[in-house]
């Protein structure tokens, strides 16, 4: 699907209106690297509401990239699917929420990095 992508809009004061048509792009393009390992899930829950990941945002999951430290991931925790950064501490992986009425999860025996989120969105009406 194509849509409109016009020159900007400014953030802070008015600026003149411009109906200037710069182009068309694809948003599949613009935001899915490898469309065969991509998902869009649907965040239910709080614990990553510092990271402004609110309830019934969603979320876009690349399973072909690689954590890193300080990613925020979907893991597979002993069996339980969760949405945290991904960490080590002393070698061991941690997930880290990002709301500090949550603690940190120390898988009891299997962790598997489902993906890794690189997009976050919100519907606004």
């Amino acid at each position: 699907m194509l849509i409109s992508l016009y020159e900007s809009v400014q953030a802070w004061f008015p600026s003149p209106a411009t109906d200037d048509l710069k182009n068309e792009i694809s948003l599949e393009d613009h935001l899915i690297n490898n469309p065969l390992t991509t998902l869009y899930i649907k965040v239910v829950g709080d614990s990553m509401i510092d990271e402004w990941i609110k309830p019934w945002d969603c979320v876009i999951v690349d399973k072909s990239k690689k954590a890193g430290e300080g990613d925020v991931v979907v893991a597979d925790v002993d069996g339980d699917y969760t949405l945290k950064y991904y960490f080590k501490e002393n070698g061991k992986p941690v997930l880290k929420p990002a709301n500090k009425n949550y603690p940190d999860i120390h898988p009891k025996q299997d962790l598997t990095i489902f993906g890794v989120v690189v997009w976050q969105f919100r519907k606004y009406y």
